[in-house]
């Protein structure tokens, strides 16, 4: 695979994860029901959630267009590129 198509993979991946923590997160305010005093629990919740897609979606692609991967690599990078974004998010 060539760079220029990796790169632009692994830019649709990061565009994707944050698309759908954009989605989800939009609605954390309204379902959590948080004061204004409170409202740093829906930024932290928010911020999680945009670590755990991008970092889950940008390794789970990237295992998934290696040449070394194996039956369970794509699930086991995206679980720690979840885990990643999720400790930078928080």
């Amino acid at each position: 695979m060539k760079a220029t198509e990796a790169r632009y993979r692994m830019g649709v991946a990061g565009s994707l994860g944050g698309l759908m923590a954009w989605a989800c997160g939009a609605f954390i305010p309204m379902l959590a029901a948080l004061s204004a005093e409170s409202g740093w629990i829906a930024e932290l919740l928010d911020s999680s959630l945009i670590g755990l897609c991008i970092g889950g979606f940008g390794a789970g692609i990237a295992a998934a267009i290696s040449r070394h991967r194996t039956g369970w690599s794509a699930v086991s990078r995206w679980l720690t590129g979840a885990c990643a974004g999720l400790a930078a998010g928080l």
